[in-house]
Parts: structure tokens; C-alpha cells; sequence
């Protein structure tokens, strides 16, 4: 006869793996590309933010199929894990095409912060300040991004280079 296992605690959100047996209900129907897209989905879930996941491309000249469209507060959130050239200048033309065609705004969400995407640069924000922008009461678990020295991140490097842009990632080996 088998013992029954016992339950483990989950370990913090952000650090957290999930399978899709264990997602909530309105997320096991989703194809997600990366670990990333579930956390940032499970954080939508909790706020109780209606969300739907690559709707459409967007684009004139590259077609980019932004990750999230949050209908209630008009905004689309791209969600990286590593951003690279491409993104830089893709997510520069969504944001100028959504802004100028439908007055809406491009946010981009890293594990490291979150930031407003603009025509000329990337604005960084805490994760704080990217669920204010989005008009979304706090949550007691929502931890704004460390203190850290003046121009730096969290991992100690500049959130943007001279051109505005976030820093460049290198591929993954």
C-alpha cells in the first residue's frame, strides 16, 4: 500500500515553474511560448484584468505579435525574457502605429522590470509604477524593483543604452 505524499508550499511566484495541470482554469487552454508569459498571465488573473493573448500582428513593415492586449485599460504588454535588435525597433513601430491609429499604449515586461515603450526610448518602470500606469489598485505582494545606485538595474547594469533602448541581451548558449 502506497503512503500519500504529503504537499509541499509553493515557492514564490516569480520563482516558480508551472505545469499546465497545475494553472488555473482560464489559463490551461492558453499555448504560452515561455514561463515568463504565465507568471505575467497569473499576475493579470489575480488583478481580475481582462486579457487576451496574441490577438493580432501589428506592424508596418515588421509584423510583431505582441504577447498581451488588456482591453479595460487600452494596452498591450510584450513580455520578454531576452530582448534583442528585432524587438528594439518593432516594438518602436507597434507603439508609434497604436498610438497614432487607436490611442493606445505598448508596455514591454521583463523579469527585471517593466518599461513604456515610445517612439524615441523605453521608459523604465518599477512593477509598481507599470500597474499604476495601467490604473490597477497595488497588491500587497507587488514588490517595486530593489534600490539600486542611479542608472543602474537590479543586476547592476544601465536599464538603457545612450540610445534609449533596453541593454541588449546576449544569446542564450
Amino acid at each position: 500500500m502506497r503512503r500519500p505524499r504529503k504537499s509541499l508550499p509553493l515557492p514564490p511566484l516569480h520563482a516558480q515553474t508551472w505545469h499546465a495541470g497545475a494553472l488555473p482554469p482560464a489559463l490551461r487552454l492558453t499555448r504560452f511560448r515561455s514561463q515568463l508569459e504565465i507568471r505575467f498571465a497569473l499576475a493579470l488573473e489575480a488583478r481580475n484584468l481582462r486579457w487576451f493573448y496574441e490577438p493580432e500582428r501589428l506592424g508596418e513593415t515588421i509584423r510583431y505579435l505582441v504577447d498581451f492586449y488588456l482591453p479595460q485599460p487600452k494596452a498591450w504588454v510584450e513580455v520578454k525574457g531576452v530582448v534583442r535588435t528585432r524587438d528594439h525597433i518593432g516594438l518602436r513601430e507597434v507603439s508609434v502605429l497604436l498610438q497614432r491609429e487607436r490611442g493606445q499604449r505598448l508596455f514591454m515586461w521583463t523579469d527585471q522590470r517593466a518599461y513604456l515603450v515610445g517612439a524615441g526610448d523605453f521608459h523604465p518602470l518599477d512593477y509598481a509604477d507599470f500597474w499604476a500606469a495601467l490604473g490597477v489598485p497595488p497588491m500587497p505582494d507587488d514588490a517595486p524593483t530593489p534600490s539600486v545606485p542611479e542608472g543602474m538595474d537590479s543586476a547592476g547594469v544601465s536599464p538603457s543604452a545612450p540610445d534609449g533602448n533596453p541593454p541588449e541581451q546576449p544569446p542564450e548558449s
